[in-house]
């Protein structure tokens, strides 16, 4: 019988982080969401560590992903991720569940909680046009492509321009992967699958115009496209 996610956590840090201070269980698993293939994701703070580490195994049938930290690193990450907008860390944090590291740990997860709520800082006017600028940048190396893979790649490229100026213009996190869709749907369902159905068109059948005339209309309230006389 498979042994339950936190029995192979705590066995785990038992083998591989027996002086860790911190350790918190996140993931699908912590949101009672997980499925098969789901792996055990855990936050450790570990003042052995010289910087951020991530190790990786499979522990009694779980794949284990952790992500290793000393406390400076620890706080380094938190705040320079969600400077960015894509607060990876702390979402593990804010979800997760405490396996060691008593009112430290809970002192983490509460403070992971209220900058999940906040959301980030709001885009500047120098940020929000350079991400005008590259987006037109894109979309222009895509309009006049011919190579079909070139297409294709900078279709993906255009697809998270796209995705992050719509999310951190409306002061929303974004993310990466599968957390770009779940940021974007839990800002707006509707605007959503309105944007994945403009880019799943393209890769279905291949026609730039609809995607196009997307595109400038999501930047249309903000100036449109951005190129001439850009200056960074």
């Amino acid at each position: 019988m498979k042994q339950s996610p936190k029995e192979v956590a705590y066995a785990f840090l038992a083998a591989y982080y027996p002086n860790c201070s911190v350790a918190i269980l996140a993931g699908s698993v912590a949101r009672n969401e997980a499925k098969a293939g789901s792996d055990l994701d855990i936050v450790l703070i570990d003042e052995q560590e010289k910087y951020m580490s991530r190790f990786c195994l499979e522990k009694d049938g779980w794949p284990i992903e952790a992500f290793v930290y000393n406390s400076l690193s620890f706080h380094t990450f938190f705040e320079s991720e969600c400077m960015l907008g894509n607060p990876a860390l702390p979402r593990m944090c804010a979800e997760g569940i405490i396996l060691k590291g008593g009112q430290v740990a809970e002192e983490l997860i509460r403070e992971a909680k209220i900058k999940i709520e906040q959301g980030p800082l709001p885009w500047t006017d120098d940020q929000i046009n350079y991400s005008r600028y590259m987006i037109t940048d894109t979309l222009d190396d895509f309009i006049h492509a011919k190579d079909e893979a070139e297409r294709l790649c900078i279709v993906n490229y255009l697809e998270n321009l796209v995705q992050e100026f719509i999310l951190r213009t409306n002061k929303r996190w974004t993310g990466q992967g599968k957390w770009m869709a779940r940021a974007f749907r839990e800002y707006n369902t509707e605007q959503a699958e309105v944007f994945f159905h403009a880019f799943d068109q393209f890769y279905k059948n291949r026609k730039s115009e609809p995607l196009i005339a997307y595109i400038d209309q999501i930047l249309n309230p903000y100036g449109g496209r951005l190129f001439n006389g850009y200056k960074q």
